[in-house]
Formats: structure tokens, sequence, C-alpha cells
């Protein structure tokens, strides 16, 4: 009998990291039966939240909590550098080298907001690819983001105060791919977020608002955007 993996919801891109999951799994010593897994994709592929890597890392809590086998970070991160962070469970964390160097941070941000996923989607190697040629192009430098401007940034969410476009290098390739996103940060200021900002390597952006605000009326305009494929809510 072989493992199965059942689909449902939006379609999976390239290899399904739920498979490699359990084969790594395997290779490092999990005595594990034929199983059957569901996936339920409510989020689309190319967005930049992780979805993919969130299934594999979900496997991997699984296997630890039921003493299958517990990774290590390195170890996780052969199957992308947002894996062993998914995998940890902390709920905020500063990620070095390839991901799997995790400081957790406190957590402590009450907030609301939308994800929203446009019409297109944003493939990671070529997004890199066009961040280098840019960076080339432009001179630009290739800083590691401060730890320390990222606990600012979380203090001042805390305290509910304006933080504006969150910093992301691949915000200036998104931006001169799609004019749309200039009215996606445009919308967000409108609406009196907190913050704002890209996915990941896109294609995905979010908006954090204050949990005491009115979603109504963003929420509304958001949906009636030609360009937005997909808006979900979320509070925590």
């Amino acid at each position: 009998m072989r493992d199965r993996i059942f689909r449902s919801g939006d379609p999976f891109a390239g290899e399904h990291l739920v498979r490699r999951a359990l084969d790594l799994l395997r290779r490092h010593g999990a005595v594990l039966p034929p199983l059957e897994i569901g996936c339920s994709k409510v989020v689309p592929a190319g967005g930049g939240v992780g979805g993919g890597s969130g299934n594999a890392a979900a496997l991997i809590r699984w296997a630890r909590r039921y003493g299958f086998a517990s990774l290590l970070p390195e170890e996780t991160g052969e199957l992308g550098s947002d894996v062993p962070f998914l995998a940890d469970g902390a709920p905020l964390a500063w990620g070095g080298g390839r991901g799997e160097r995790l400081l957790p941070l406190s957590p402590g941000v009450q907030a609301k907001g939308f994800l929203v996923f446009p019409r297109w989607v944003s493939c990671t190697a070529e997004a890199y690819g066009r961040l280098d040629a840019l960076r080339e192009a432009c001179g630009l430098s290739q800083e590691l983001p401060d730890r320390e401007e990222g606990e600012r940034i979380l203090s001042d969410l805390r305290e509910r105060r304006v933080v504006g476009l969150l910093p992301n290098d691949f915000v200036s390739v998104s931006e001169s791919l799609h004019g749309e996103y200039r009215e996606a940060w445009a919308l967000a200021e409108w609406a009196g977020a907190l913050a704002w900002g890209l996915c990941g390597s896109g294609s995905g952006w979010f908006v954090v608002l204050d949990p005491r605000a009115d979603a109504t009326s963003l929420g509304q305009v958001l949906g009636r955007l030609s360009w937005v494929r997909r808006l979900v809510a979320w509070e925590g």
C-alpha cells in the first residue's frame, strides 16, 4: 500500500511538498505506515504566504507530536526556507541563514486585516532573478535586514502606531510589473491602516488594521477591485 494524498480547492503548483516531507521524515528515521493525507487549499499558489510550506510543516509537526520523528531546523530547511519557522510553531521569530536559524520574538500584536491575492501569481525564482537584475542596474546594496528595525516595527504595532509600508526588497520588483500595488498602498493609507505590504516575494499583499477599527468599508472596496482574485479577512 502506498501513501495517498488527496487534494481539493485551488490547484497545487509544482511538486507537492507534503510528499517531499514524507520522504524527508522517512530518510531521518521516521517509521511511518502508509498514510492517507487530505490537503484543502484555500489560498492560491504563488501568493507568497507559504501555503505549500505550511502543509509540509503541518505534517512535520504532527510527526513530532506523536513521536515519529523530531527534525532539526536545518533538516526541515531542505524543503524550503520558510518551512523551519512554520514547523517550529512559534507565533513570531527572527530568521537567519537560509531560514533555519530562528530566534523567537515576543508576541502580543493584536490586530486584524486582510490578505489580498491578485489575479497574477509570482514565481519565487523569477522574482529573485528580477531583484538581482534591479540591484545590479541601480547599484542597490544587498544589506540584510536589521533585527532592531523589526523590533521597532513590532513595538509600534503593539502601541497601535502607524508604520506604513513595511520593508520588503521585492516591493520595487512587484511595482515595476504591476502598478496596481501602488493603488493597494494608497487604499491601505486611506483606510487608516497601521501597516501594509507585500507577502514574501508576492504576489499577495496584506493590510494590518487596529483591532478596534471597522473593516467593513475597506473590505467592500477591496472586494470590488477587478484585479483582486481572493480576499481573506483575518483577526488575531
